[in-house]
């Protein structure tokens, strides 16, 4: 459940941040308004959102199902442990993408602060891959 829920709440930081740049357009009649960069920002938070939301709901769903049709004293099902995989790729899809739209949004600013959130989010993508390997069940 803690995997649903963190899921969740960086799914709703990814989609406010692409409202946030879209609600820049909104106020205008000029669609070219966005730069490229705002662009990639908006794509990349918004598909991550989507798997965010995507990751938690399954992590929800089996979680719920688990405790309704399993008693108490039987072992972790088998069909939730084998379907938990599936989720975990899409929170990590969704995580890199996240990483994707922090990088690309310094630059609709300025190209220094551009470079520094490339930078940050680079960091923070290299982080996150040794954190899979380092604490995550792959071998």
């Amino acid at each position: 459940m803690t995997l649903a829920s963190v899921s969740a709440v960086l799914g709703g930081l990814a989609f406010t941040a692409a409202a946030a740049l879209l609600s820049v357009v909104a106020g205008t009649k000029n669609p070219d308004i966005l730069t490229r960069s705002a662009k990639i920002t908006i794509g990349a938070a918004v598909v991550s959102s989507i798997c965010f939301i995507i990751s938690a709901l399954m992590w929800s769903f089996m979680a719920a199902d688990m405790y309704r049709a399993i008693p108490r004293e039987s072992p972790f099902p088998v069909y939730v442990a084998s379907k938990n995989w599936i989720a975990s790729v899409i929170m990590i899809f969704g995580s890199y993408l996240f990483f994707m739209s922090l990088g690309s949004s310094g630059w609709i600013a300025t190209r220094k602060l551009g470079v520094v959130t490339t930078v940050a989010a680079i960091v923070g993508g290299i982080a996150m891959t040794i954190m899979i390997f380092w604490f995550g069940d792959i071998n």
